[in-house]
């Protein structure tokens, strides 16, 4: 059975687990906060990419260093989403970025605030760490993972 996340995301579950897991949890987290929950684990690593881009465009680093910093951890995220190794406060910044994320403000603002601070090559170096950071995340799960709650 597949359940829909509050933002649309697929979650799929045999259907006695998912209920079951519901009613487990159900008089400290209601099933809509644990959807809720769900996509901000799973956006949290975009989230983090991005106010790593922020800090690191706001002390006017390097571009090589930007790379490589917005690469490696969301990377890093990624793979202790996938052990089931959580921060919570990094999920709670998850929940708030796709909160607000989602309409492309963030992303905009952040291209901008990059461009005046470091440069179109600081800028160039972000993106294309967000791209293969979400090639690498993708082929991660292309591997058979799934979102455990």
């Amino acid at each position: 059975m597949t359940i829909y996340t509050p933002g649309g995301m697929p979650i799929s579950f045999p259907m006695n687990y998912a209920f079951s897991l519901l009613a487990r949890l159900y008089p400290k987290y209601r099933p809509h906060k644990v959807l809720k929950i769900a996509e901000g684990m799973d956006k949290a690593p975009e989230a983090i990419a991005y106010l790593l881009g922020f800090i690191l465009f706001a002390l006017r680093i390097l571009p090589v260093i930007i790379f490589t910093n917005v690469l490696i951890l969301p990377v890093i995220l990624r793979w202790m989403h996938i052990r089931s190794k959580y921060i919570d406060y990094v999920v709670n910044l998850g929940v708030i970025f796709n909160s607000i994320g989602t309409v492309g403000i963030i992303s905009i603002g952040l291209t901008v605030f990059g461009w005046y601070s470091v440069g179109w090559q600081g800028l160039v170096a972000f993106l294309c760490a967000r791209f293969f950071g979400g090639f690498i995340n993708s082929r991660t799960y292309a591997t058979g993972t799934a979102i455990a709650i």
